[in-house]
C-alpha cells in the first residue's frame, strides 16, 4: 500500500520536472520574442565588446546632436560619489511641460568610460504622460554620466554629471 507521503513526493517531483520543461520552452523562445519587441541589444552583433562614447552617441543617434540643458529643464538626481560602482542610482524628470502631440519617446542613460557605455534604455508612449525614469547603474569606475531625452519629433535634449566611484575606500 502507497503511503500519501510518497505521493506527494512523486507530485512534486512531477510539478519540478514541468516546472523545468515549461521554462526551457520559454527560454528558448525568449531571443525570438526580444527581437520582435525591438530589444536588439541583447543579441546584437553589431555592437563591439568595447566602445568609445563617440562611437556609442553616433550608432545611437547618427548625426544628430544633444543640446544639453540646465536644471530648469530637466532634473537629474545623482550622488557626486559612489561607494559601490554595481548600483548607482539614477533618475532624471523632464520639468518642461508635455504639448499636445509632443511627448518623451525615450530615455537613454550612458556612462562614457564604461566598457559598452549604452547602459539602459526606458521606451514611452503618448499615453504615459511623462518624462521620468529611475535606475541602478552599474559604473566600472569614475566616468561622466549622461541621461538623454528622445522626444517623438526626433530632438535628443540630454544633462550630464560626474560621478566619482570609490574603489576600496578610495577615490577613483
Amino acid at each position: 500500500m502507497k503511503t500519501l507521503a510518497g505521493m506527494n513526493d512523486r507530485r512534486n517531483a512531477l510539478k519540478l520536472m514541468g516546472t523545468g520543461v515549461c521554462g526551457a520552452i520559454f527560454l528558448s523562445f525568449m531571443p525570438n520574442a526580444a527581437r520582435a519587441a525591438g530589444w536588439s541589444e541583447l543579441d546584437d552583433k553589431s555592437v563591439p565588446p568595447e566602445e568609445d562614447i563617440d562611437s556609442t552617441l553616433k550608432r545611437l543617434f547618427g548625426n544628430r546632436q544633444v543640446e544639453y540643458v540646465g536644471d530648469d529643464k530637466l532634473k537629474f538626481v545623482a550622488p557626486n560619489v559612489a561607494e559601490n560602482g554595481a548600483v548607482v542610482p539614477l533618475e532624471v524628470e523632464l520639468l518642461q511641460p508635455i504639448e499636445d502631440g509632443n511627448y518623451v519617446k525615450t530615455i537613454y542613460f550612458v556612462a562614457d568610460k564604461n566598457k559598452r557605455p549604452h547602459a539602459l534604455t526606458f521606451a514611452f508612449t503618448p499615453e504615459t504622460g511623462v518624462g521620468y525614469a529611475a535606475a541602478y547603474l552599474r559604473m566600472g569606475g569614475t566616468s561622466w554620466v549622461r541621461a538623454i531625452l528622445e522626444m517623438n519629433n526626433g530632438k535628443l535634449i540630454g544633462t550630464k554629471t560626474e560621478i566619482k566611484v570609490v574603489a576600496s575606500g578610495c577615490g577613483g
